[in-house]
């Protein structure tokens, strides 16, 4: 039994030292008013008592909930963002990387439901970006190549009925077909 425990041990010891060095280099948590931003070469860095913070900003409404979180590395909004509807629900989500947009990016309206769902590429507009009505029936969607309409527009209504449609080519609009009801 002495033998058993001693290993149980040991890794108990391991565990927590671990877990309270990790506690040590978690990034700080402050409020937006407390940063103090600087241009840098045309970049905004975010600062408190001089030196680059890195951890994560928080703004707030008048009743102490939580109205945004912004992650930051060395000063740059680095890492996921959220913003928030006064009900607590999430009103935008996404991503930095090095103060650009990157990845997905989510906007809801203030009952949950999903409105907008666009992509990031370094800053850069890409991909299928959609959009949605608040009864949830898809109202657009979009292609985007390097920051640039690229692609089929599709335009719905309310119902589900497709009302528009565009085509485009590095932004340009090469025809447009409309199905508006009389």
């Amino acid at each position: 039994m002495k033998s058993l425990l001693t290993p149980i041990y040991l890794v108990f010891c391991l565990v927590s030292l671990l877990l309270l060095s990790s506690c040590e280099n978690a990034p700080a948590s402050v409020k937006v008013s407390d940063l103090q931003m600087e241009t840098v070469n045309g970049v905004q860095i975010a600062q408190i008592d001089g030196k680059s913070f890195t951890g994560v900003a928080k703004s707030y409404f008048k009743d102490g909930k939580v109205s945004s979180e912004q992650e930051y590395q060395e000063g740059r909004k680095n890492g996921a963002y959220t913003l928030f509807h006064s009900n607590g629900k999430p009103s935008t989500k996404g991503s930095n990387i090095d103060g650009k947009e990157e990845g997905l990016y989510e906007e809801f309206y203030q009952s949950g439901q999903r409105k907008y769902e666009y992509h990031y590429s370094k800053g850069v507009k890409v991909g299928t970006w959609n959009s949605w009505y608040e009864n949830g029936q898809q109202w657009t969607e979009r292609q985007w190549k390097n920051g640039a309409l690229d692609g089929k527009v599709n335009v719905w209504d309310e119902t589900g009925v497709l009302r528009k449609e565009y085509w485009y080519k590095a932004g340009n609009l090469l025809k447009k077909e409309l199905n508006l009801p009389e």
